[in-house]
């Protein structure tokens, strides 16, 4: 075992042993380093490592490798790829994000991402995308609203596929005012949730296909208990 020499360690001018400082982390040299790794590499930290690891490939050239960021990483990462050239990203970034950032992104200029901001969103992110121009964005809407408002306004949505969506999924509120669809099996998909007795006996009244009354008129039996 060697001999300690106190000769050999700095002293401050008080006498006390003196320790250099271990200076400022170097961050900017892991990060360089990561960016420098191969892609088979970014994309494994990008989806197994640590936050910081994660918040390094932020800047990976690799557009799968920020996705996976944006998708596997929390939102402190997820808010630096919100203006990401990539919509891949943006979309990740809109899908996994808080309702904060699902509500910057329901702006998006690209129709996937505003699409993802509306994928399981609350009803307040929902209100920004109800009137948006593009039907797949307002299918979404009439899938994930709670709201029988916000839902109404989807009612007569030019779009079939929007309206088919909103009868399956919307609250009984609303799909109660679609008995008058342009569109037999929409109305039929209304009758069989509906709970309105005064509804389904108006549309087995007035209605002028068979199938369509025949519908109303099981649901009418079920309510009634037969």
């Amino acid at each position: 075992m060697g001999n300690f020499d106190e000769s050999k360690v700095n002293r401050e001018r008080d006498g006390k042993f003196g320790f250099k400082s271990a200076g400022a982390p170097a961050v900017s040299l892991a990060k360089d380093s990561l960016l420098t790794q191969p892609y088979s590499e970014q994309d494994r930290l990008s989806k197994w490592g640590t936050d910081d690891e994660k918040a390094a490939l932020i800047d990976s050239q690799y557009k799968d490798v920020r996705a996976n960021v944006a998708e596997k990483g929390n939102d402190e990462h997820r808010r630096a790829l919100m203006n990401d050239p990539s919509p891949e990203v943006r979309a990740n970034v809109a899908q996994y994000g808080n309702e904060d950032i699902k509500m910057e992104l329901a702006g998006d200029t690209d129709e996937s991402v505003r699409l993802m901001a509306a994928n399981q969103a609350s009803n307040r992110v929902l209100t920004q995308l109800v009137d948006d121009e593009s039907a797949l964005v307002r299918r979404s809407v009439a899938i994930h609203s709670t709201d029988p408002e916000l839902s109404d306004k989807l009612v007569k949505d030019p779009d079939d596929k929007v309206r088919g969506m909103l009868a399956i999924f919307g609250p009984n509120e609303t799909t109660d005012k679609m008995m008058d669809d342009k569109k037999k099996d929409i109305v039929k998909t209304v009758a069989k949730k509906s709970n309105n007795v005064e509804a389904l006996s108006q549309l087995v009244e007035k209605t002028d296909y068979e199938s369509v009354r025949k519908v109303a008129q099981e649901r009418l039996d079920e309510l009634a208990g037969n």
